[in-house]
C-alpha cells in the first residue's frame, strides 16, 4: 500500500506535535511495508526539494516559502511580545479569534494568503504525481490544508482522511484561507482520525457522520530507561509556549505556593518560546531561584530522566506528545482536566487531574506528589505500563493500518462513497 501524507511543516523544518507524530508514523509504517510519500512546504532553501529519508519520500514544494515566512514573522513578532505579558489573552473563543484577526492583522493575512496560494499552485503537480500511485491521502491537520488535500484527493478519485487533534474540532478557517468555503466543505467531506472519543463526539456535533470517524490516538516510542522519580526534586514541564494554551501563567502562580511548601523543589520549563516568554513572568513572581526556563531543545531525554513529576496545566490541547513521552519514562503527571489529558492519565493511578485554571489545586497536587516518593514510584510504574499497552507507536500504527484498510474496503465494495459532499 502507498499513502500520500500532507503536512504543512516537516522535519527538519519547524516541528511540533503533529510533525513529530507524522514522522514517527511514517517510520513505523515503512517498516511494515507501507510506502509513505510526505508532501510538505519547503521552509528553508537549505532543504532539498526531494529526498528519501528512512525509506519514505519527502517532497518539499513552494520555493518561495522562506520568503513568505520572513515577511509574516516580522509582522508577528510584536504580537508575540504582547501575548507574553498576559498569556491568558491568547485564548479566545474560535469565532472571536477569527474576527479579531480579520480586523487587526489584515496585512499579515494578505501575506499568509499569498503564501498558501503559492503552496497550492506549486503542490498541484506534485500531489497529482504522488497521488497517482497512492491508495489514500492522509492529511495530518484539520485546518485549510485538510481542505486542499481533500480537494486534490477528490480530483484523483481517492479517499482521504483528516487528523483532528484539538477540541473544539473543525474550528473556523481564518480569513487568510483562499477559497475558504470550498476548502471548508472539502475538509469535512472525508474520513477522520480523532485522537480521543471526546474529539469523535465533537466531530459528530460538527456534522460529521459517525461511520466516517476512527479513534486513533497519538503514539510514542517507549523510553528505554525510566526516570529516578524517588530521588529527583525536579518538576518538569515540556510544551510549545508560543500559543498561550499551555497555561504557563497558572503554573507559575501555582509554583509560588509549591516553593513555600517544598523549598527544595525546582521547576524546569522546556519549550519553544520559553525564555523570552517566561523570563518576565518568573521575575514578577520572584521565582528566579527555583524556576529554570530552558527554551527549545532538540533532545528532551535528559530532562525526562532527571524529573520526579511531570506537569501539564493546558487550557486547550489535543493529545500531548510531551505527556505521552513523560509517562513512558515512568513519570507521574499532574494535568488539567481536558479531554486529551484525560485520555492518557488515569486519575489516582498514573497521575492526578485538576480543573483547568485552578492554580491552588494544581499546587496542592504537585505538593502531594513531591512529598510522597512511594506514590510517585507507584503511579510512574503504572503510567509506563499503560503507555506501553495503549499508546506505543507499534500499537497506534496497527490501528492506522486497520483504519486505512477499512476505508479502502468500504470504498471498493461500494458500501459507501469515498467522499461525501453533503456534509457540513
Amino acid at each position: 500500500m502507498r499513502v500520500c501524507m500532507l503536512i504543512w511543516n516537516y522535519w527538519p523544518g519547524p516541528e511540533g506535535g503533529a510533525e513529530r507524530q507524522c514522522r514517527r508514523l511514517a517510520r513505523v509504517l515503512g517498516k511494515r511495508g507501507i510506502v509513505c510519500s510526505i508532501v510538505t512546504r519547503r521552509s528553508s532553501w537549505k532543504h532539498p526539494a526531494s529526498e528519501t529519508v528512512e525509506g519514505n519520500l519527502i517532497r518539499r514544494v513552494s520555493i518561495t516559502e522562506p520568503f513568505w515566512d520572513r515577511l509574516i514573522g516580522s509582522l508577528s513578532r510584536h504580537r508575540d511580545r504582547d501575548a507574553a505579558t498576559d498569556p491568558s489573552q491568547d485564548v479566545l473563543r474560535s469565532k472571536e479569534r477569527v474576527i479579531c484577526q480579520a480586523r487587526a492583522w489584515r496585512p499579515r493575512h494578505l501575506l499568509m494568503r499569498a503564501s498558501r496560494c503559492a503552496f497550492m499552485a506549486s503542490s498541484w503537480r506534485v500531489l497529482r504525481e504522488v497521488g497517482s500511485s497512492a491508495a489514500i491521502f492522509h492529511v495530518h491537520e484539520s485546518h485549510w490544508l485538510a481542505g486542499w488535500g481533500g480537494f486534490m484527493a477528490h480530483r484523483l478519485c481517492l479517499p482521504w482522511t483528516v487528523k483532528e487533534a484539538s477540541i473544539p474540532c473543525l474550528e473556523p478557517l481564518d480569513p487568510a484561507t483562499p477559497r475558504r468555503q470550498l476548502l471548508d466543505q472539502m475538509r469535512r467531506a472525508g474520513f477522520f482520525f480523532a485522537q480521543t472519543s471526546a474529539a469523535a463526539d465533537e466531530l459528530r456535533k460538527s456534522g460529521v457522520s459517525g461511520d466516517r470517524i476512527y479513534v486513533v490516538p497519538n503514539g510514542v516510542e517507549i523510553a528505554p530507561e525510566t526516570a529516578d522519580v524517588r530521588h529527583s526534586q525536579n518538576v518538569l514541564f515540556v510544551g510549545n509556549l508560543r500559543g498561550g494554551y499551555k497555561a504557563e501563567d497558572v503554573l507559575l502562580d501555582a509554583w509560588t505556593r509549591v516553593a513555600s511548601a517544598c523549598p527544595w523543589a525546582h521547576l524546569v520549563m522546556v519549550g519553544d518560546g520559553g525564555r523570552e516568554r517566561l523570563s518576565p513572568l518568573i521575575r514578577q513572581r520572584g521565582l528566579t531561584h527555583c524556576v529554570t526556563a530552558v527554551g527549545r531543545v532538540s533532545d528532551t531525554d535528559a530532562y525526562y530522566r532527571a524529573a520526579a513529576v511531570f506537569v501539564l496545566p493546558s487550557r486547550k490541547e489535543g493529545m500531548s506528545n510531551a505527556l505521552l513521552e513523560a509517562q513512558s519514562y515512568g513519570l507521574p503527571a499532574v494535568v488539567s482536566d481536558i479531554p486529551g489529558n484525560r485520555a492518557v492519565v488515569e486519575q489516582n493511578r498514573t497521575g492526578l487531574i485538576v480543573p483547568v485554571g485552578e492554580a491552588d489545586l494544581l499546587a496542592e497536587n504537585i505538593i502531594r506528589l513531591l512529598r510522597d516518593s512511594d506514590a510517585r514510584a507507584r503511579m510512574g510504574e503504572a503510567a509506563r505500563v499503560r503507555i506501553r499497552d495503549l499508546f506505543s507507536m507499534d500499537i497506534v500504527a496497527e490501528r492506522v493500518i486497520n483504519s486505512y484498510q477499512d476505508i479502502l474496503n468500504r470504498c471498493s465494495t461500494g458500501k459507501r462513497p469515498c467522499f461525501s459532499m453533503t456534509q457540513g
